[in-house]
């Protein structure tokens, strides 16, 4: 009797014993998922604040733009109904408040992150209220003035009548620019397959330290002579640095 009742008590510290180090290295197996988390996420809030920080080429125009924030501010730009649908319909100079509100779904590899990555998927939200001035241009009809006559050939010489053009002023978020991340990473194989996949949501909030100009480019000029249309979305060019400042950020995970 006292040998079985040994051996039972063996049995037992024998199970108790395997099923304390299966919970170890699931509880092992999840902290190892959740830091995997945890460097995806990181990595990209790395990345989004580099990508703010690249600026767009000199005179690139809005429509062109390929940076993160020239795409930003193209997306309410084109968003924010400034820009008439007909050319002789008038563009509203003063001032007005846009809703930013830009969404990317991307996965790793199509931000051509390194291989140690690719496991996780990435949603961006962009929010944010856009504060932007169009200053007063003028829009003349087609004509000429006399200007004298050429010193060397004696020809009598017009000058287009000139036009000022539109320029968009963009002097900042009214309440920042909010970057919201949510990085989701299923594991493959290993201690956790077929359990559900781990997220991790960040939210980082830029403030735009100085104005952006948009200007109408002078390209159009020549190909409208006394500017008798309105400008159009196409007709801008970025004309300034565009620079962000991280001010408040937090996260949280399931």
């Amino acid at each position: 009797m006292f040998v079985l009742a040994s051996m039972m008590l063996l049995v037992v510290i024998g199970v108790s014993a395997i099923a304390a180090a299966g919970l170890n290295a699931g509880a092992a197996a999840v902290q190892r998922d959740r830091t995997q988390l945890e460097m995806y996420a990181s990595s990209l809030e790395r990345t989004i604040n580099t990508a703010l920080a690249v600026q767009e080429s000199p005179n690139t125009m809005l429509s062109d733009a390929r940076t993160l924030s020239g795409r930003i501010l193209r997306e309410a730009i084109w968003n924010g109904n400034i820009f008439p649908a007909s050319a002789t319909d008038p563009v509203v100079p003063g001032q007005r408040l846009i809703p930013v509100d830009v969404l990317f779904n991307i996965t790793a590899t199509s931000m051509a992150m390194p291989p140690a990555v690719i496991d996780a998927v990435y949603t961006i939200h962009v929010t944010g209220n856009l504060l932007i001035n169009i200053d007063i241009y003028q829009r003349f009809d087609n004509e000429s003035f006399f200007a004298g006559y050429d010193p060397i050939t004696g020809d009598p010489i017009f000058v287009d009548t000139p036009a000022t053009p539109m320029v968009i002023l963009v002097s900042g978020f009214m309440d920042d620019l909010i970057v919201e991340v949510i990085t989701t990473y299923e594991p493959i194989g290993g201690i956790r397959p077929g359990m559900a996949p781990m997220t991790l949501s960040t939210s980082t909030t830029y403030r735009l330290e100085n104005s952006i100009v948009l200007i109408e480019d002078d390209i159009y000029f020549s190909f409208n002579p006394g500017k008798q249309s309105e400008p159009q979305f196409t007709d801008m060019k970025i004309d300034s640095e565009i620079i962000w400042t991280v001010i408040k950020h937090d996260s949280s995970g399931s």
